[in-house]
């Protein structure tokens, strides 16, 4: 075991390596930027991450207590087919309160078409049922 001034050094030696990582991941991953065509392929058919947001808000507009809708951990590549030309099907469940203010776990179903400009539309559903 090491005592004083050598462990000192050895503990701050390496919170400053560890720091020095960090920061070269965090600029790493910052630095990723989305290639044109991808983006450009995002912008016309839009992309799972915002069919899977959109989803949820027309699931919402039809539960009882839209405000005590949870998701939980469900991510976009769970939950969303991409079907092609902006469609995409989405699939997934949520928890929310019922008439009597008990929270349900529901399962749901809809597909949607991207628009252009950040906008959607939901051309089937939103089927909603208890389990």
């Amino acid at each position: 075991m090491i005592h004083g001034r050598k462990s000192k050094k050895l503990v701050v030696g390496h919170l400053l390596s560890t720091c020095v990582v960090g920061i070269l991941v965090l600029l790493a991953a910052g630095s990723a930027e989305e290639d044109p065509e991808t983006k450009a392929k995002r912008e016309k058919y839009g992309d799972k991450i915002s069919a899977f947001v959109m989803a949820q808000k027309f699931v919402e507009q039809n539960l009882k207590s839209p405000g005590s809708a949870e998701y939980g951990w469900q991510t976009a590549d769970e939950c969303v087919t991409e079907l092609g030309n902006g469609e995409y099907l989405v699939k997934g469940w949520v928890d929310a309160q019922n008439s009597f203010g008990a929270k349900i776990r529901n399962n749901f179903s809809l597909k949607l078409t991207y628009m252009g400009n950040d906008k959607w539309r939901c051309t089937e559903g939103p089927y909603i049922v208890g389990r």
